[in-house]
């Protein structure tokens, strides 16, 4: 039976003359099951089945995962053609054909730009709590997203892992409550450890002769994937919602899910640095302690990271004669006996040191504190019930005894206006609205770390003010909620940001969350993890999945957290993992926890994170610079995954999708289009095979050459390094490659190139593998610290590489845009990597000027000139200091 066509637009945005806008209709079947159907562009398609609703939908209901703020003008023009049977039951656009079985409603999907059928769509149980959505395999060999976390039997077994052949089920909310149901996100214990297990319902299939496509499920319960058979399943509670994309390849399908979910924010630039971090440090002197050693190492760092000491969360600091319930949770203020007049401490940091500091906070909230007091008046807490006091957890009060913050609450808004306004730069305080609450001193935090987010700790029965749905139900049970907590955390910040009108750009530290939490400018980390290199392997292995689920900025405590359960020796695997993520995390946070027999015993002051003081001295600090010296590649590459959506880490199975020897190839990815790094996290390995994808690759370390159509090469893991032996992680450069850098020595304080005199040097590098195609690159740069890049607010700069048979020319454009505290002029230099050994360039033009052969110091004297360097196999020259907004040619000559 039709109920309706309409063409019509879903939430805002207007029909244009061009546009003929959604395509809406619904139909339903004898047994009560409706099929809603909205055709959102030629390759996006939104369903809803269900058999238990009062009434078909208008518009399908969108979850908390979509970007509904931009939905409108994504999709309001609707497909470019659209066609309708007379039957009614078959439809098509410019790219798919969908037939609908009038007896079943079954969607059968067929890609007509590739000419063969993407999968059908059956359905089980729509009478039952647990529904199932069902789809058959058709070519699909590899599957990807879908969630991330740590299990030896699934797709994070290894870093090859993807899910085809596999199941995945959400684990049991740890929650530490024992009667807590399954609600999905989750710490879960593994190798004595814990890993956060997190849903992502967004999944990516992958077959022969560019069968791809994705299926997102906009439906936030806890889900189980089957993927053992030739029907594939996933089974949910709720409404069976669900978008379906179609594309030419997976990057296409990635950028397709992003425009619906939205694509990544940045978070402050200095989180593209190392932060170092540690459980914890107890007071200022501990924290320029450390600095001072990484200083005096020569090593640069961006950030300190404050765990729950700088607000005194040890119940062993509540004072003698009072309960659990007067706990530092939720105080939000510093104990200033450890960090005492923290505005003079945290401006040192910045000014002597070149560090800004990260804080964490927890959601839970000690009875007695003042803060409960005021977050109860706001309905900003969990509750009992409908206009029942606060839901108590008091089971396992390893932080205290007190409630935690209701997220879904207006009223929770006050956390900001009263909290966290106190560490952010121009955010005022409303002192009558947050009377009774203790005021903090004003200091500038580089980002709010928001732990817990799970939520680790909540009660089973605790009831929420909730949201509704497009029924006007509200949904209020913990279960309603579980999934999104820490999405809703983030967003309440994000939206605190704006409401306040504040400069700095919001940057959250999470460890959790689900799709859609991306474009709140967050980083998320692993978890708790242990401190052997196979959980490293584990962690490589859940961030391809991550990565397809839009997730950019991702990292780990390198090293390890949970330092009680290794197996091997701290040192070595300190160092491996260190050099590991030096290439693969965002932000590098070597992190520990001292408190491993115990959070409130006391604490191991053997265990170490500082690179300085642990493990292979010179290997830490070799694959520090490295990391400093592609900063700027790093972060050109991330504005493009907010412009664009294009990973800044690409995994093999991306870059290379008609290679199926990738498809299972997690230890190694893709950094741009320019960089295969190659990864190993196991002991005693020397070298390791690396796979070639057909092309000409130079290894970046020694420069050799190889040509391969399809090979894997041998590469070690240490290099001789001025006589010294390093650890090193493999990587290969694509002929062709460019990647910019920066200028990185002894005297280098941080990632904006702070010295230790106090000048800056903006020195731009740029590093070309020469071909004679040609290839280009587009560098992209910004303040680091303001939201003004969503505005346009960004310079980007052009640069391009040929080469001839008398010469390679490399041209860097003249910037186009600009930033606030953009330089005028700077100093570039090029380094380009022979693409022939022994044979060097006889002279080096500058736009057509001569510059001298010389030594390797053009950039402390500013002049211009070139040499080679690094067994002469690269050619290093760099121009004078030249406007920004000019072009600069430079021609190598053989």
């Amino acid at each position: 039976m039709l109920y309706q066509v309409i063409h019509a637009l879903l939430l805002t945005g207007a029909v244009t003359a061009n546009c003929i806008g959604i395509q809406r209709f619904v139909k339903q079947i004898s047994s009560g099951q409706y099929l809603a159907v909205e055709v959102l562009k030629d390759d996006v398609l939104h369903f809803e089945t269900a058999t238990n609703r009062a009434k078909p939908p208008g518009n399908i209901y969108l979850s908390q995962m979509v970007d509904s703020d931009n939905f409108g003008a994504n999709y309001n023009c609707g497909p470019s053609v659209y066609n309708v049977a007379s039957s009614g039951y078959q439809f098509s656009t410019s790219k798919m054909r969908v037939t609908i079985d009038p007896n079943t409603l079954a969607i059968t999907v067929f890609d007509l730009e590739k000419n063969f059928a993407l999968t059908t769509f059956t359905y089980a149980n729509l009478n039952t709590g647990l529904q199932v959505l069902q789809f058959t395999k058709e070519q699909t060999q590899a599957v990807y997203g879908i969630a991330t976390g740590f299990a030896a039997d699934s797709a994070f077994g290894s870093p090859n892992g993807n899910f085809a052949g596999k199941k995945y089920t959400q684990p049991l909310a740890r929650g530490r409550d024992p009667s807590a149901t399954r609600y999905g996100n989750a710490m879960q214990a593994f190798d004595s450890g814990a890993s956060d297990s997190t849903q992502f319902p967004i999944m990516y299939a992958l077959g022969p002769n560019n069968y791809n496509w994705a299926l997102f499920i906009d439906n936030i319960y806890p889900h189980d994937w089957d993927f053992t058979s030739n029907t594939y399943s996933v089974n949910m509670w709720g409404n069976i919602r669900f978008f379906v994309f179609q594309g030419r390849s997976l990057l296409s399908l990635r950028q397709k899910y992003l425009t619906l979910v939205g694509p990544p924010k940045l978070p402050s630039r200095e989180m593209f640095g190392m932060q170092q971090s540690l459980f914890g440090y107890r007071s200022f002197n501990e924290v320029f302690q450390n600095l001072d050693k990484l200083k005096a190492a020569n090593m640069p760092v961006d950030g300190i990271v404050l765990d729950l000491l700088w607000f005194g969360g040890l119940i062993s600091e509540i004072p003698n004669g009072q309960d659990l319930t007067h706990t530092n949770f939720g105080s939000l203020t510093w104990d200033l006996a450890n960090f005492p007049d923290p505005v003079t401490n945290v401006n040192k940091m910045r000014s002597q040191y070149g560090v800004g500091v990260t804080m964490i906070e927890e959601p839970l909230i000690g009875q007695n504190n003042p803060t409960f007091q005021l977050l109860q008046k706001n309905q900003a807490l969990a509750t009992t019930g409908y206009n029942q006091p606060p839901s108590i957890l008091n089971y396992n009060p390893w932080w205290g005894v007190g409630g935690y913050i209701d997220w879904t609450s207006p009223g929770s808004d006050v956390w900001m206006d009263c909290k966290r306004c106190a560490f952010i730069q121009g955010c005022v305080v409303d002192a009558t609205k947050c009377a009774g609450v203790p005021s903090t001193p004003q200091v500038d935090v580089t980002a709010h770390w928001i732990d817990l987010g799970e939520p680790e700790q909540f009660n089973d029965g605790a009831r929420y003010w909730g949201y509704p749905d497009d029924l006007g139900n509200w949904h209020t049970n913990h279960g309603d909620v579980h999934n999104i907590y820490q999405l809703l955390a983030t967003q309440r910040l994000y939206q605190g940001y704006q409401r306040h009108n504040l400069r700095r750009r919001p940057t959250t530290m999470v460890r959790t969350g689900t799709s859609g939490i991306q474009r709140y400018g967050i980083t998320m980390w692993s978890g708790d993890v242990s401190c052997n290199l196979p959980v490293l392997g584990n962690h490589i292995g859940s961030q391809k999945h991550i990565i397809m689920a839009g997730i950019d900025f991702y990292g780990s405590d390198a090293g390890g957290f949970n330092r009680g359960g290794c197996t091997n020796s701290q040192p070595v695997t300190f160092t491996r993992w260190f050099m590991v993520s030096s290439w693969m995390d965002i932000p590098l946070r070597p992190h520990a926890g001292q408190y491993n027999n115990g959070i409130n015993n006391p604490p191991d002051m053997s265990i170490e994170t500082n690179p300085s003081q642990i493990g292979d001295i010179p290997s830490n600090k070799f694959n520090l610079v490295q990391r400093y010296q592609l900063v700027p590649y790093y972060y050109a590459l991330a504005h493009h995954a907010n412009m664009n959506s294009e990973p800044i880490f690409r995994p093999m199975f991306l870059a290379f999708q008609n290679d199926s020897n990738t498809w299972s190839l997690g230890s190694q990815f893709m950094l741009g289009n320019s960089l295969m790094v190659a990864i190993d996290a196991n002991y005693g390995t020397q070298s390791i095979n690396v796979y070639l994808p057909s092309g000409t690759w130079f290894d970046y370390h020694t420069h050799e050459k190889f040509t391969s159509t399809g090979q894997s090469i041998s590469r070690p893991l240490t290099q001789n390094v001025n006589g010294v032996t390093v650890s090193t992680t493999p990587v290969l450069a694509l002929a062709g490659g460019i990647v910019t850098k920066a200028y990185v020595d002894d005297n280098t304080y941080n990632s904006q190139g702070l010295q230790a005199n106090g000048t800056v040097i903006n020195t731009l590098i740029t590093r070309v593998w020469p071909t004679k195609a040609g290839s280009s690159f587009v560098h992209v740069e910004d303040d680091g610290v303001t939201s003004a890049y969503l505005n346009g607010t960004r310079a980007t700069t052009a640069i391009s590489q040929v080469q001839s048979a008398t010469s390679v020319t490399v041209t860097i454009k003249g910037t186009t845009g600009s930033f606030t505290g953009m330089p005028q002029s700077r100093q570039y230099g090029v380094e380009v990597v022979l693409p022939q050994a022994n044979t060097p360039f006889t002279s080096v033009t500058v736009n057509g000027a001569f510059i001298p052969l010389g030594s390797n110091s053009f950039v402390l004297n500013g002049q211009s000139g070139y040499t080679f360097t690094e067994n002469n196999l690269v050619a290093v020259a760099y121009s004078s200091f030249v406007s920004a907004t000019t072009d600069k040619v430079f021609v190598f000559n053989f």
